[in-house]
């Protein structure tokens, strides 16, 4: 929680972001079965490629920062289609009418 704090004061955050990664990446391995859902690879996968969008400056200044790397964002929007159409994928294949 103290981690999430630090973030969201805008405190070396890509550091924090690593850090929260790996802590849910390890609670994702210990929950085993508690924690094998969709959304909980969704949030490892978001959490991986916020790590490159954000800045690894341990105070950044919002206006001298270089634009985010465009790779990564268009990997956040294959992911979005990735998760869409297999929602999509799932729906039409269950046979269920609505």
């Amino acid at each position: 929680m103290m981690l999430a704090v630090v973030l969201i004061c805008g405190i070396a955050q890509g550091p924090v972001l690593f850090l929260l990664w790996f802590l849910y990446l390890s609670f994702l391995n210990v929950g085993q079965v508690f924690l094998a859902f969709q959304w909980d690879t969704l949030l490892l996968e978001v959490g991986f490629l916020a790590i490159f969008f954000a800045s690894w400056k341990l105070r950044p200044n919002v206006n001298s920062e270089p634009p985010p790397s465009y790779f990564v964002l268009w990997l956040f929007r294959f992911l979005l289609f990735r998760l869409i159409f297999s929602s999509g994928m799932v729906k039409w294949l269950s046979g269920d009418e609505a």
